[in-house]
C-alpha cells in the first residue's frame, strides 16, 4: 500500500502557541460567635411516698413542657428517674433543651427560675455552632478568598500593562475552623456568665486558594 505523504501546516510568524496566564494565591478569613446552645433543666423532689413525689415533680414537669411549647422549642429530650432511700422517695425529671437562638434560651431560663424558684435548677449553657452557620461561613470565606485572588491578579496585570481574562483554574488549598478566646479579654473567662462568654469565643474560618487567570495584552482604544 502506498504511503501518503505527511503535510505540516506552517505556523504563521508572530503567533505563539503558549497561553499566557497569571497564577496567584490568596487567603481570607471570617469570624463568628456561637449561635446555639444546650441547657439541662432539672426538677428534683423528695417525699415520704411515691404518690407525693410524683405529684410534686409532674406538676413542674408539665409547666416546663407548656413553656417550651409556647415558645416553639421542640428539640427537647426528657427523662424521669425514681429512687428510694430508706423511707424517702426521690424523683428527678430532666430536660435537655437545644436552642438555635441564644436570646430565647436566656428568656426561657429566666422565666422558669422566676416562676419555679428553688423548684428548678438550670445548668450552665453549653454554646456551639450550628451546622448551618458553619457551612454558610465556609462558603462565604471561600468566595471572599477567590475575590481577593482576582483582585490581586488584576493589580499585577495592570503593573505589567496587561489585562486579566477568564479564570483557568480555581483550587481551594485548605478550609479550616479554629475557635479561641478573644485576646482582648483582660478577665478570667471562667468568671464570665456562660451566655456572655459568647462574645469572647471567636471562631475563625480560613480559606486558602490558588487561582490562575488568562493574561491578555492591553488593547489601547482609539478615539
Amino acid at each position: 500500500m502506498e504511503k501518503l505523504a505527511e503535510h505540516k501546516v506552517p505556523v504563521p510568524v508572530g503567533v505563539s502557541k503558549r497561553r499566557e496566564e497569571i497564577q496567584v494565591k490568596a487567603c481570607a478569613d471570617v469570624q463568628l460567635t456561637p449561635d446555639s446552645c444546650t441547657v439541662d433543666v432539672i426538677v428534683l423532689s423528695k417525699k415520704d411516698s411515691v404518690e407525693k413525689v410524683k405529684e410534686s415533680v409532674n406538676k413542674r414537669f408539665d409547666y416546663i413542657n407548656e413553656i417550651l411549647e409556647l415558645y416553639g422549642i421542640h428539640n427537647v429530650q426528657t427523662s424521669r428517674t425514681l429512687r428510694q432511700t430508706d423511707n424517702v422517695y426521690a424523683m428527678e425529671a430532666r430536660f435537655t433543651v437545644s436552642f438555635n437562638q441564644l436570646n430565647r434560651c436566656e428568656t426561657i431560663c429566666n422565666l422558669l427560675v422566676e416562676k419555679l424558684g428553688r423548684g428548678v435548677s438550670i445548668s450552665e449553657p453549653r454554646v456551639f455552632h450550628s451546622e448551618t452557620q458553619l457551612e454558610e461561613a465556609r462558603k462565604r470565606v471561600t468566595v471572599k478568598a477567590v475575590r481577593l485572588a482576582k483582585h490581586k491578579a488584576i493589580e499585577i496585570a495592570e503593573l505589567l500593562k496587561q489585562t486579566v481574562g477568564r479564570p483557568l483554574s480555581v483550587l481551594e488549598d485548605s478550609n479550616t475552623v479554629q475557635t479561641e478566646c478573644s485576646r482582648n479579654v483582660d478577665v478570667d473567662i471562667s468568671t464570665i456568665p456562660s451566655l456572655s462568654r459568647v462574645n469572647h469565643l471567636l471562631t475563625t474560618v480560613t480559606s486558602n486558594v490558588s487561582c490562575s487567570f488568562e493574561l491578555k495584552p492591553r488593547i489601547n482604544m482609539k478615539d
